[in-house]
């Protein structure tokens, strides 16, 4: 969504594409697709069969004529063979399509596109360490925290959702509400230094002390926008709350989900 957000703010198209082991050099470069066409031969309609090209994000970030935002996320789920596709495309800042194309059919990367690699650098497969050196010393390194400020989930929300009108309040108290969450995540989970002095994030704390441990995860940027989105779409806040947030973070919708619905209610008052 940071990347979407990118995109938006610099007037570019965004185009991405989902990395897994499965991922075929014809599916991360494009592939022909058999097209059927009709046409008039000696007065008698006939169906032709043709080939037509379909580009991926990657082929058209190639065949573009403008700059576009690439983003490429999971990468850390590529196959270690399909790295050489990703070497040109970072040296180079080009795209081979000559078996796709044709042969010589090389296209540079508009002098403007910039290209977003995404990974989860503590996957179960091998994350940062998935990565070959080769491409890590290519590109610009950023590593992201959990967000814990409700001012930062606020401007992503903003980003990735027009016309928030008269619901704006209530989704402010929703990113208030998330943000404490992941302080509280981080102290009981990762055991780390984060600011739990505040009277709301105290209040959570106590609310959730005998089920902290069933908190599998904190509310991420984008169950915090699907939240706000449902709210929009005409759910009540606090149902938006349960399918988006208190479902995805929470397997045990017991205690802990009766916890987080007092928390919703009775800390941020959203009903």
């Amino acid at each position: 969504m940071l990347v979407r957000a990118m995109a938006k703010k610099w007037g570019v198209p965004f185009m991405w594409m989902t990395c897994h082991p499965d991922k075929t050099e014809g599916q991360m470069l494009g592939r022909p697709d058999i097209v059927f066409a009709s046409e008039e031969v000696d007065k008698e309609v006939k169906t032709i069969q043709m080939q037509q090209f379909r580009p991926s994000a990657i082929a058209y970030a190639g065949l573009a004529n403008e700059p576009i935002v690439l983003f490429l996320d999971e990468l850390h789920k590529l196959r270690r063979d399909m790295d050489a596709l990703l070497y040109p495309l970072i040296n180079e800042r080009e795209i081979n399509l000559g078996d796709h194309l044709g042969p010589g059919e090389i296209y540079k990367l508009h002098p403007e596109t910039i290209v977003v690699l995404a990974l989860n650098p503590y996957y179960e497969g091998g994350g940062i360490e998935r990565v070959s050196p080769a491409i890590r010393q290519r590109v610009a390194t950023i590593e992201f925290e959990m967000i814990t400020e409700a001012s930062k989930l606020m401007d992503i929300v903003r980003a990735n959702v027009s016309g928030l009108g008269p619901h704006e309040a209530v989704v402010q108290s929703v990113c208030e509400m998330c943000a404490s969450l992941a302080k509280v995540f981080l102290e009981y989970k990762k055991r780390a230094v984060v600011s739990v002095t505040d009277a709301n994030t105290v209040r959570i704390k106590a609310n959730l002390s005998n089920s902290i441990r069933h908190i599998n995860e904190a509310p991420s940027p984008r169950v915090v926008v699907a939240t706000a989105e449902a709210i929009i779409a005409g759910q009540t806040p606090a149902r938006a709350l349960q399918q988006c947030v208190f479902n995805a973070i929470t397997n045990d919708l017991g205690s802990t989900g009766v916890a987080l619905k007092t928390i919703a209610q009775d800390v941020y008052s959203i009903m």
